[in-house]
């Protein structure tokens, strides 16, 4: 089923609304972000999963950082907090992911070089997350927490965030293995950070609260990567 609805977007154009025929199914905006929800899925990093979407066809428009009226909205401070800072950051960080895929296939630089330079970009797009979808510990100031609490939608953003963020690094991280097991004291700073990202799901699953059903598919993927990084 999942293979019939990407063929049907990319049939459909979602990923490029200007080419669709009119009348539009939805607003340009809600086609993009549509499209982008189905990348965000399609590219999730599942053990042995192939992607159905081509590189190719992501070469589109992200999905808009201005709130329109479907989005979950809160006035503070004299700004808006959005739902949909939550895609756009979903939307780059696949991308970065997909990228770093390509590196590694294309050889333009070493493994190392690719992963470091990967690293560099997901820390640069979490820099740039506003302080309530930061990862982080669970531990959150007084205002966040109270947000939080008030509007429960931007706690499940920040833990998705935050679990995004680690299992990324700690999948970006692991390709170094065949280094840190031939050359331990060359790479074992790589081995560490892989490490302490799947340590770091983990103890999100015993410390934040969220149903231990949503948990499952996170705790699924750190349990493989940290079985292969054990020592012989």
């Amino acid at each position: 089923m999942w293979a019939v609805a990407v063929r049907i977007a990319l049939r459909l154009n979602l990923n490029y609304p200007e080419k669709m025929a009119a009348p539009l199914p939805l607003p340009v905006e809600q086609c993009i972000r549509l499209w982008w929800t189905i990348v965000v899925y399609d590219w999730v990093l599942v053990p042995g999963y192939i992607p159905l979407v081509p590189e190719h066809e992501t070469r589109c428009s992200l999905p808009d950082s201005t709130p329109n009226a479907n989005d979950l909205t809160i006035e503070r401070d004299g700004s808006t907090i959005s739902s949909n800072r939550y895609l756009a950051f979903m939307a780059r960080t696949a991308i970065v992911y997909n990228n770093f895929h390509s590196s590694l296939q294309k050889r333009t630089m070493t493994k190392s070089e690719s992963v470091r330079q990967a690293d560099e970009r997901l820390r640069q797009l979490t820099a740039r997350l506003p302080e309530y979808l930061t990862p982080n510990s669970s531990i959150r100031n007084a205002t966040i927490t109270k947000l939080e609490a008030d509007h429960p939608w931007i706690y499940w953003q920040r833990v998705n965030v935050t679990l995004t963020y680690l299992t990324h690094r700690l999948s970006i991280y692991s390709t170094l293995e065949p280094n840190w097991r031939s050359h331990p004291s060359e790479f074992n700073w790589a081995k560490s950070i892989c490490l302490q990202a799947a340590f770091d799901i983990t103890t999100i699953d015993t410390t934040w609260e969220m149903p231990k059903s949503y948990r499952r598919h996170w705790l699924v993927i750190s349990s493989t990567m940290l079985q292969s990084s054990e020592p012989y």
